[in-house]
């Protein structure tokens, strides 16, 4: 049997007086239990973009290895096939490379992954421009709709959990 531990965040109060100390325990709430759902929304969805444009990022990165990689051995075979497989001369060797049909599918992999990763650069490029304006949108919304004395330690614990949590900065709209 599993036992869960539940972390309870507890604000505690000491206030002197003549003879007495008085200490107020007061049981402090997650910041989505204090906040509309509309902040709950915006916020889940700004995680999600986020998540979106790092795989995003990643499946483009790894079709742009792949495609350099294949193209690299490519241009190898090319020029091994051109200068020290055939013995004539250097156009014919071209006019030979072009003729077999191995050779043609050998250039249309390395093409196939190129447009496959542009593909991919372009869904990245949406996903973080629509990310950056959500981003910006959530800026904006925090700080117009919070309280300057009560909520400014909800605003602090969000804009905490955002960054060590999800890595996205909602404090600044300028990219540190």
């Amino acid at each position: 049997m599993r036992h869960s531990k539940k972390v309870i965040k507890i604000h505690v109060i000491y206030e002197w007086t003549s003879t007495y100390i008085y200490v107020e325990v007061r049981k402090m709430s997650s910041w989505r239990e204090q906040v509309s759902d509309d902040t709950k929304v915006i916020l889940d969805k700004l995680c999600e973009l986020n998540e979106e444009q790092k795989t995003l990022d990643k499946k483009h990165s790894l079709f742009f290895a792949i495609f350099l990689g294949s193209a690299l051995l490519l241009f190898i075979y090319a020029l091994s096939f051109i200068f020290f497989i055939t013995d004539a001369n250097l156009l014919k060797a071209v006019i030979n490379f072009f003729k077999h049909i191995i050779h043609i599918v050998l250039i249309i992999i390395p093409l196939a992954l190129f447009f496959v990763q542009l593909y991919f650069q372009s869904k990245y490029s949406t996903a973080l421009d629509q990310f950056e304006q959500l981003r910006l949108e959530t800026i904006d919304f925090l700080k117009s709709s919070w309280l300057k004395d009560e909520h400014t330690t909800i605003r602090d614990e969000i804009s905490k959990e955002m960054m060590d949590s999800h890595g996205i900065n909602i404090r600044f709209k300028t990219v540190f």
